[in-house]
């Protein structure tokens, strides 16, 4: 325990020259300051280590708020973190900043995921110029598949999509629900409010009203067994060959 307290204990001198030597590195968007920001705060606040970084200590990060405090107006807590999970992607790929395409969101948007699901998405991301919201799609289908082979070699089920849907449904109902119960205890509403909750109720009726049509759809659509029947009926009755082998009795 004391490493993390000697890294949550940092002077004030140390502190207040962080702070100006952060300072030279003012452009935290960009990929290489943002990972030499990192660096910074990493190594000063936390003695270079990953793990008293991610430990979850409340007390870790009193020396980071300070220097916020001494950065205000140029970088905020939130920003320096990010700064620090942008450094650690960096240690991985250490081409990272040398990139001409890929910028520190690319870097902080990979940041949890493992080294090779790293270096997968952010290769694939250089060679085809994907943007930050294109990596993060391609991030959750990774997770989602990885996810549903981890549940298949434990043997589980994956749920199918009308069993996902069902539960979908479910939870909006829930949540419009709990929406309407809050709205019902506001006396009155700020003309902007009013404006995105009507945007937002009407393009949930929209979708609902698109589900029931679907849904009216296929209750109607004949299936297979009853378009057999029908056409057996059609067809009229069939007629029978009477079995020679069977004697008429009477």
């Amino acid at each position: 325990m004391g490493d993390l307290d000697d890294a949550a204990q940092v002077s004030q001198d140390v502190i207040a020259t962080t702070a100006v030597e952060i300072r030279e590195y003012h452009r935290a968007s960009n990929l290489r300051d943002a990972a030499a920001i990192g660096r910074i705060v990493l190594t000063r606040f936390y003695g270079g280590r990953p793990e008293l970084w991610r430990s979850h200590r409340p007390d870790k990060d009193a020396s980071l708020r300070k220097l916020a405090v001494h950065l205000r107006g140029i970088l905020t807590q939130s920003c320096l973190r990010r700064c620090v999970r942008i450094h650690l992607v960096s240690l991985e790929h250490p081409k990272l900043v040398q990139s001409s395409h890929l910028t520190s969101s690319h870097a902080d948007e990979v940041y949890g995921l493992t080294r090779s699901q790293q270096e997968f998405l952010l290769t694939t991301a250089e060679r085809e110029g994907w943007n930050v919201i294109a990596l993060r799609q391609a991030k959750r289908r990774m997770l989602t598949e990885s996810a549903t082979e981890t549940r298949r070699s434990r043997g589980r089920p994956v749920s199918p999509p009308e069993s996902k849907a069902v539960t979908r449904l479910e939870n909006a109902l829930a949540a419009a629900q709990a929406a309407e119960s809050l709205l019902d205890e506001v006396e009155e509403l700020h003309p902007e409010a009013q404006r995105a909750l009507l945007a937002g109720a009407t393009r949930l009726k929209s979708c609902i009203d698109c589900s029931v049509g679907k849904l009216e759809v296929r209750d109607t659509r004949p299936s297979q067994a009853r378009v057999r029947d029908s056409d057996r009926i059609a067809k009229g009755p069939v007629d029978v060959v009477p079995d020679p082998a069977v004697r008429k009795v009477g």
